[in-house]
Parts: structure tokens; C-alpha cells; sequence
């Protein structure tokens, strides 16, 4: 986890969440510090975070900046098709569901409904766990095909919804 101490970022890693997921290994714990360096340089490269009022704009918000960090990782790693939850099938079943996923998830937004469920290893959508973490990617990839990654880092809120219906309609 990317967090602040004092006046610095630092990360925090769970021993006891990393031996339940197994992520003991070079390859995933180099993967998780990956993941939480995307956090800390997003924080640095977007200085303040939006103000969050509504569920929708939680949602948004927690799709693009878990996106974002698994973006970077992907990055760190040199492996654009990198995802360290690919077990099992897990991304075979995102790719084959990834527009069910996308339309899903925009219709929470809508409803301005709780998406927590697609992230996290304590939860799950259709037996699936960490999805967001797919689509949010998924996403940020389309946004920086589109904008230079610093301009995605500095994308409003009311932005991003209009480049996730984007992004929809073009799947």
C-alpha cells in the first residue's frame, strides 16, 4: 500500500496478505512494489486528488487510479499484457468478458451504486476477483493512446466519464 508518513510516500506491504496470496515469490512481489511505485509516482505527477462527493465519482476515481498503477506496472515490467492476478484463467475470462465487465461497471456509475466488489481478494464479481484492476488498465491504456500519460494523470473528473463512454462505444 502507498500511503503517507510524516511528510513522505512510503510503501507498506501486508506480510500476512502477501503469504495468504502467495505472492512470496520474486515475480510477484517485485509486481506488487511495481504497483504501489505507480501509485506514489501518480500521486507525485498529479499533486492533489480531486474531491470525491458522489459514489459515481469514487467509482470513476478507483477504476482510473488502480488503472493507472497496474498502467506503470505494466510499464516497470516491459510487459504491456502483464497482470500479476493472472491465475487460473483470470485474464483469458477478463478479455472474454471485457465488454460485459466495462458495461457493468458504467451502469454502477449510472446508478451511482458501490463498484467495490470488482476490487480486491476479498471480493468478487461472477467468482472473479481484482476485475477493476483489469478494466481500469484496459482503460488507461485507451486514454493514453489518445492523450500523453501526463495528461491522462491530469484528466478532470467529468473528462474521464466522457472518455470511459468513449471508450465503451469503441469496444
Amino acid at each position: 500500500m502507498a500511503t503517507n508518513i510524516g511528510n513522505r510516500k512510503v510503501i507498506l506491504l501486508g506480510i500476512e496478505k502477501i503469504i495468504e496470496l502467495k505472492w512470496y515469490n520474486t515475480k510477484s512481489m517485485i509486481a506488487l512494489i511495481y504497483h504501489e511505485i505507480g501509485h506514489i509516482w501518480h500521486d507525485h505527477i498529479l499533486e492533489n486528488s480531486p474531491q470525491l462527493d458522489t459514489q459515481w465519482e469514487h467509482s470513476l476515481w478507483q477504476l482510473y487510479r488502480e488503472g493507472m498503477a497496474m498502467y506503470c506496472e505494466q510499464l516497470l515490467y516491459n510487459d504491456h499484457s502483464f497482470y500479476h492476478q493472472d491465475t487460473n484463467g483470470w485474464l483469458i475470462w477478463c478479455k472474454e468478458n471485457k465488454k460485459q465487465l466495462i458495461k457493468e461497471y458504467k451502469l454502477r456509475l449510472d446508478k451511482n451504486e458501490s463498484t467495490q466488489e470488482f476490487f480486491g481478494d476479498w471480493h468478487s464479481y461472477k467468482g472473479h476477483s481484482d476485475i477493476g484492476y483489469y478494466i481500469g488498465c484496459e482503460f488507461v491504456k485507451w486514454l493514453i493512446a489518445k492523450y500523453s500519460i501526463v495528461e491522462s494523470c491530469h484528466m478532470d473528473m467529468k473528462s474521464m466519464l466522457y472518455e470511459l463512454e468513449e471508450y465503451m462505444m469503441a469496444e
